[in-house]
């Protein structure tokens, strides 16, 4: 498998310096000394000692097989919304689990996805849920298609933004704000509770639209642990417009969560660019404000 890095800048460094730079792992580095990855400049060879003098293009070619995964094929339809040799986003529909779980093995997005890639002919490539969403939440799920681009983009944790939208049941107190309560798994039940215990979870809001019933808000996760939004709003008395789990008003008319992976950003560390891509709300969002 061949992999593409751009070097931007014409600062003079070794190979070894320059990945360090890009926050490439030791494991690579290792893997580059022992022959088990090549690296050119061009036609040239290069070891982790040699000069890089300008801006261009470094192909990394790996002579490992990218490691099988018991991941079976679907042909159920995803909707792709960018796609490059390293990442692809989906936009996942309400209803779809994102990874194969004890409930279902064989259709969910990470199965779609595969049958998607093979389609295309691409064999030797994985499917590494980055972003995962609840079942029935939808939206923009990010997904590595190889090992290296999962750990290395592992490393840009801090440059990954994730907002949301969410309909909330009743009015809030603040137009924005921070929730900062820890979260812990309650022992009786599939729900996150607030807890001293639990581990910090952060989530900012910001107040987008009001109506008679429920609010639409914004939100940005600074933590991402398991139910946040759900939880933390169930918290504050103000769960989410048809969130059985939560207590949410409207649960079995709706059948969902109001909640929608709306937008999402990340560093793509073999271009050195920011991706940045959105997904329109859902109809039922508009459905559930009128009503």
């Amino acid at each position: 498998m061949e992999f593409k890095i751009i070097k931007k800048d014409t600062k003079p460094q070794s190979l070894r310096n320059f990945l360090t730079a890009k926050k490439m792992s030791g494991r690579l580095q290792t893997k580059i000394r022992r022959g088990l990855v090549e690296v050119y400049w061009g036609q040239e060879k290069l070891t982790l000692t040699s000069k890089l003098k300008d801006a261009g293009e470094l192909r990394l070619i790996t002579l490992e097989p990218e490691a099988s995964q018991a991941i079976t094929a679907s042909t159920g339809e995803i909707k792709v919304v960018y796609e490059d040799s390293n990442y692809l986003v989906a936009d996942k529909p309400a209803g779809l689990a994102s990874v194969p779980g004890p409930s279902e093995t064989s259709d969910t997005l990470a199965n779609r996805i595969k049958g998607y890639l093979l389609a295309q002919g691409l064999n030797d490539v994985a499917v590494h849920v980055l972003t995962r969403l609840d079942y029935n939440t939808s939206g923009l799920v990010l997904v590595a298609k190889n090992s290296l681009a999962q750990g290395w983009i592992s490393a840009y944790q801090d440059q990954m933004i994730k907002e949301y939208r969410a309909l909330v049941s009743g009015h809030l107190a603040q137009a924005s704000g921070r929730l900062d309560f820890p979260l812990q798994k309650d022992s009786d039940s599939f729900r996150q509770i607030v807890t001293a215990a639990g581990k910090k979870a952060l989530t900012d809001y910001w107040l987008l639209e009001s109506y008679p019933k429920c609010q639409l808000v914004k939100i940005i996760l600074q933590t991402g642990r398991t139910h946040q939004i759900r939880a933390h709003f169930a918290h504050l008395g103000h769960p989410l417009v048809g969130d059985e789990l939560y207590g949410g008003p409207r649960a079995q008319e709706l059948g969902r969560q109001l909640l929608h992976a709306h937008k999402l950003s990340f560093y793509d560390p073999f271009s050195g660019q920011l991706r940045s891509l959105t997904s329109s709300l859902p109809e039922i969002f508009a459905q559930a404000c009128q009503s």
